[in-house]
């Protein structure tokens, strides 16, 4: 039996080197792990989700888009890419 907390909530994010994917839980998507413009232009729309949820006071899904901020931000980090300001 699930937790009641995960209880109709989508998987976690997680970044999957083996297939090279990223799953991004707050916008329920994923990249390739070489899509640089893609997880750039993601950027905004997860900025989006996290101050909607953070002033409708969801604290939990503030905090899964604010995780897949800094999963894009180290991504991005590890491609020697510049990634915009996440912040």
């Amino acid at each position: 039996m699930l937790n009641p907390i995960f209880y109709g909530q989508r998987l976690p994010s997680i970044v999957h080197q083996g297939a090279g994917l990223v799953y991004l839980s707050s916008l329920n998507l994923d990249f390739s792990l070489t899509d640089v413009v893609g997880l750039k232009n993601v950027i905004l729309d997860i900025k989006l989700t996290l101050q909607h949820f953070s002033e409708s006071k969801n604290y939990y899904k503030a905090a899964v888009a604010s995780t897949d901020l800094e999963i894009i931000s180290n991504l991005l980090s590890e491609q020697s890419c510049e990634s915009p300001d996440l912040i």
